[in-house]
Order: C-alpha cells, then structure tokens, then sequence
C-alpha cells in the first residue's frame, strides 16, 4: 500500500486535507463511501506530467457523499478538491473546495455553496 499523497505535497495542502478529515471524524458520524475499483488511487500522465489522483470518500447522516480529492502533476503542482454533497432531507447547500499550490507557494484558492433547492426553506437542522 502506497503511503499517502498528502504527505509528499505542498504543507497547507497536506495540512487542510488533515483538518477536514479530523473535523469530518469529530462532527459527522462518517463510515466509509465506496469507491468504485480503481479509482481510490490512479496512476498516470497529464501532458507529458505525471499524475497522480488520491481519492477519499465517506458518508454521514446530514451528507450522502463527502469527497476529499488529491492530486500531484509532476513535480510542481498540487491540488486539494473537497465537494460535501448534503442528503436531501436536510437544507443545506453542497459545499466545494479547491486548493492549488507548487513550491513557490498557494496560486489559487477557491470555496463555493451551492443551494439545492430554489425556494431555500430550512428542513430539518443538523
């Protein structure tokens, strides 16, 4: 088993995708998301780069999905994707992420809430 990309990418990546997991595991009740074969670690070339994604998945009574993503291109670009995809019972909006660095630094950060319903009632709270 191959050790985790996280650690071989830039430290405020490596850091954040470890806070979301322990944030994840201290506040949701989370079990795990079954990723289909051969996509939780994928191996190959992106314009001549190596590339490597890592996947994580789990689930939780408020989320039917939570998606953690990695990804190294090469030597000099790392990526963090979070998406946390809310079950529909519970009014609150899909939440995503992205974090992209190299070792001269973090070039992008975004964040974005989607609403799920065009109305924005409140349904149950977590």
């Amino acid at each position: 088993m191959q050790t985790s990309l996280r650690t071989r990418q830039h430290p405020l990546i490596h850091r954040l995708a470890d806070s979301i997991e322990e944030i994840w595991q201290q506040y949701l009740d989370i079990s795990p998301y079954s990723v289909p074969e051969g996509l939780g670690y994928v191996e190959g070339h992106l314009e001549g780069e190596r590339l490597i994604i890592e996947n994580h998945c789990y689930q939780a009574p408020q989320f039917r999905k939570l998606h953690l993503e990695l990804a190294q291109v090469g030597n000099g670009l790392d990526i963090l994707h979070c998406v946390m995809f809310p079950n529909p019972e519970y009014a609150l909006p899909i939440f995503g992420t992205d974090l992209v660095g190299g070792r001269g630094g973090i070039s992008a950060a975004i964040a974005d809430l989607s609403p799920v319903s065009s109305d924005r009632t409140q349904g149950k709270r977590i």
